[in-house]
């Protein structure tokens, strides 16, 4: 142990400096991912003259590339490690969720400083950020919270491919469709029909740190207000489809006459 100024004790204080190390290398990394998408891929030309959704395509590459690398990531922590609620943190779990950790700090501040965020958006970050620091600094429950990073992060590739799609101006496609298709899917089932299950495993665990209950129920609301939404959208769009296929033509003056007259 060692006392810093104030009186605060820490524990193991290298390691944690460790942490805080990874974790500020992570952000920075996709910090300079971001850079190097700015400054490499061509912008869209549906989007060349609009600069915030020019920032938004590179930020959401970023996104994208997070999505699939945590994705993988965590399964492989949970397929080698197992799901054990509340147990120490190993050195790969604190690993993984550092990367993710990192870049959450970067995306908290690139939303802000493009002016791409939103409420909704500044919540789930703040919800994001307080479960994985408090995971990462207490020690433990680094195996619920990769399951929850699985879960969550399983339909950001779809997420953010429709955004992609669309600035690059392929969203009459059946790509476009079917990634809408997919990605409406895969939120439903990964975080709402899993998720619930685990939100509730980690409320019921006597070891899981409260913070982390607390910032497990806050990633629920987000995630069924964010379904609440889709489902709005997706009615909408039924409401506003005119029938065209099955509709019966309307008759032209001259025979409508003459229907009438017989």
């Amino acid at each position: 142990q060692r006392r810093v100024p104030g009186g605060i004790i820490t524990k193991n204080f290298r390691e944690q400096m460790e942490r805080v190390t990874l974790v500020c290398l992570a952000a920075i990394a996709w910090t300079a991912i971001y850079v190097s998408c700015a400054c490499v891929l061509p912008t869209p030309l549906a989007i060349a003259n609009d600069k915030k959704k020019t920032n938004d395509f590179c930020n959401r590459i970023v996104s994208l590339i997070h999505a699939v690398v945590a994705c993988g990531l965590s399964g492989w922590c949970l397929t080698h490690e197992g799901l054990s609620f509340g147990s120490p943190n190993s050195a790969t779990e604190t690993t993984v969720l550092s990367i993710s950790l990192g870049y959450f700090i970067y995306d908290f501040v690139a939303c802000h400083a493009l002016g791409l965020s939103t409420m909704s958006s500044q919540f789930h970050h703040a919800m994001c950020l307080i479960g994985l620091g408090i995971t990462i600094y207490s020690g433990v429950s680094a195996s619920e919270v990769c399951a929850a990073t699985l879960l969550t992060e399983l339909s950001n590739p779809f997420m953010h491919l429709r955004f992609l799609l669309r600035y690059a101006g392929w969203d009459r496609t059946t790509t476009f469709q079917v990634n809408e298709i997919l990605f409406v899917s895969v939120f439903f089932v990964a975080r709402l029909i899993l998720g619930s299950p685990l939100t509730y495993l980690t409320y019921k665990s006597v070891k899981t740190p409260l913070v982390v209950k607390l910032a497990a129920f806050g990633l629920m609301a987000v995630s069924v207000y964010w379904f609440g939404l889709m489902i709005r959208l997706i009615v909408r769009m039924f409401a506003d489809t005119k029938p065209s296929t099955f509709a019966v033509p309307a008759l032209p003056p001259q025979h409508a006459q003459k229907w009438k007259a017989t």
